[in-house]
């Protein structure tokens, strides 16, 4: 289902579930003699790779299964990987394998009864995002192999799917705000993009801790060390979307330009989930860890000028219908009166306080083939692509701190 390939490794892991326990048959080849049943388990194959020729190593068996590629890494020989499970309840599990696929450690059913969303390996250190009504991203320590430790558990609204490493000591988090909905219940509202500050050198019980910070440990949402969302930046409102969210290579990030390019699908709804606002763009941010994080431009492939005619051209048929009011007599004798217009709808995108966006919105399939799907940057050229066109864009002035998108 996933793998995981290092220059002289390759990691190829299934899932496997048997609803009974099963033995290998007699002189079968099974990868393992023997498997409980009813549990929900991943195979884990090892080939060493020694160019040209290709050798099986081993097979493990662990518990869950792992939720996507960034679930799983080698570091210093050893094979580390995330794994859920949903049976008998939601957990989530760490376990950290030999140079053989021999378990040197765990750390299992951390945050039960919460969902694996994302995860990322920086050197010795784990970041895990987990999530039921809040966001707990959890840093944990891998440096002692044989005894892996949770230095902190932060707790904020909403969740990260995608984790990328900034520097040494921050973290881009790229996921979805959460709001309470009428019935109670937690759901999706807005996408957001979060920068968090890990200082390893300060923890729970030092002095000099600001107020908020002294808090957030007494309330348990800091343990250990102090990791703080040093900034947040929200796009518009639910429905909003970016295929980076589920595939991180759409997530483009140039460390020397401190720039985002992100291609995204933003929606403004009314309290009847009604569309009142639409855009589809490839947009440009600037992720500064003193300054935040801003827009640096943004652009679409949808040419306006047509868009526009066609909006002119459809609305047309509402103009001249307001008309004398037609009166009608009633059965009790009384007359009603209505104009034309009481009875004609009259789409939202054809009052003069609307966007054409809000028309496009309307009928975003109509325009579906035009949405800026992927983006990359060769030099000082950006490249956005949809299924119909390959625009190139100017990438920034010479000073670095301007964005053009000039087509």
């Amino acid at each position: 289902n996933e793998i995981h390939m290092s220059e002289k490794n390759l990691y190829m892991t299934e899932a496997i579930y048997e609803p009974y326990n099963y033995s290998c048959p007699p002189n079968a080849r099974c990868a393992m003699p023997f498997f409980w049943g009813g549990n929900q388990n991943t195979l884990i194959h090892k080939l060493n790779i020694e160019w040209p020729k290709v050798s099986y190593q081993d097979t493990a068996l662990i518990p869950g299964s792992p939720l996507t590629q960034y679930s799983m890494d080698e570091y210093q020989g050893n094979f580390r990987i995330i794994t859920s499970q949903w049976s008998p309840k939601r957990s989530t599990s760490l376990f950290v394998l030999d140079a053989g696929l021999k378990k040197l450690s765990s750390l299992e059913n951390l945050a039960p009864d919460e969902t694996f969303q994302s995860s990322r390996f920086i050197g010795d250190k784990l970041f895990l995002v987990t999530f039921e009504q809040i966001d707990p991203l959890f840093a944990i320590d891998l440096k002692d192999v044989s005894a892996p430790k949770v230095l902190w558990e932060l707790k904020i609204p909403g969740f990260s799917t995608y984790l990328h490493p900034y520097d040494a000591n921050h973290l881009i988090g790229l996921g979805y705000d959460t709001q309470t909905n009428q019935w109670g219940g937690t759901q999706t509202s807005w996408v957001k993009i979060d920068l968090y500050k890990i200082n390893y050198d300060k923890k729970c019980g030092d002095t000099g801790l600001t107020a908020e910070q002294a808090k957030k440990c007494e309330t348990g949402d800091y343990k250990g060390i102090i990791v703080e969302q040093a900034f947040t930046q929200t796009l518009w409102g639910q429905g909003s979307y970016s295929e980076a969210l589920n595939n991180p290579r759409m997530f483009v990030w140039n460390a020397d330009r401190k720039t985002l390019l992100l291609p995204a699908t933003l929606y403004e709804r009314d309290a009847n989930y009604r569309t009142t606002d639409y855009y589809n763009w490839l947009f440009a941010f600037n992720i500064d860890a003193n300054s935040g994080i801003k827009l640096l431009g943004k652009t679409s492939h949808i040419d306006m000028t047509w868009v526009e005619e066609a909006r002119k051209k459809e609305c047309a048929q509402y103009t001249g219908n307001s008309g004398q009011p037609v009166c009608k007599e009633l059965l009790n004798g009384e007359i009603h009166c209505e104009t034309a217009s009481d009875y004609n709808y009259v789409p939202n995108y054809c009052y003069k306080d609307s966007t054409v966006w809000q028309y496009i919105g309307d009928k975003s399939w109509e325009y579906q083939a035009m949405n800026v799907k992927r983006t990359l940057y060769i030099s000082d050229r950006v490249f956005g692509f949809s299924d119909t066109k390959v625009w190139v864009y100017d990438w920034f002035l010479a000073d670095k701190t301007q964005f053009s998108f000039q087509k």
